[in-house]
């Protein structure tokens, strides 16, 4: 009576710990679907051979330690009980912390020696204009009118 009727459905309420995702959900991860930034945190992962199910273990495990907060859910931990749809929101954020986490040494010169975009994060800019997106670097918090 009380199940889901929609076809292929992932689970509609979920913990972020039990989120079933696959490798296409890192596709416009990063910053509102920057193509950009989210291919560079594509490749880094794959050539660390970090799965998506690892890369949302260790970020649920920085949510649980108080490393990274939710401005979406304040107070969100791994177990919290969300829709499917809020929960992929939420993974995206902690992916833009995750990324902002690694290091520098880790990441091509053509990633590392972009200026950073003085919008930051919430530029708008970078989603519809690639060229944009490839020359700043939008893995930052904002600096304009901040």
């Amino acid at each position: 009576y009380w199940t889901c009727k929609v076809s292929n459905c992932r689970g509609c309420l979920g913990s972020l710990k039990d989120i079933d995702l696959a490798d296409h959900h890192l596709n416009g991860i990063l910053n509102g679907g920057n193509a950009f930034e989210s291919h560079v945190f594509r490749d880094y992962l794959e050539l660390k051979g970090i799965h998506v199910c690892d890369l949302l273990k260790g970020c649920a495990d920085k949510l649980d330690s108080g490393e990274y907060t939710s401005s979406i859910f304040p107070g969100m931990k791994s177990d919290t009980v969300v829709c499917y749809r809020c929960c992929l929101k939420s993974v995206q954020e902690l992916a833009y912390f995750y990324r902002k986490d690694l290091p520098d040494d880790d990441l091509p010169d053509q990633v590392t020696q972009r200026p950073d975009c003085y919008w930051g994060r919430n530029c708008r800019t970078q989603t519809n204009k690639p060229d944009h997106a490839k020359r700043y670097n939008h893995i930052c918090d904002q600096t304009r009118f901040s």
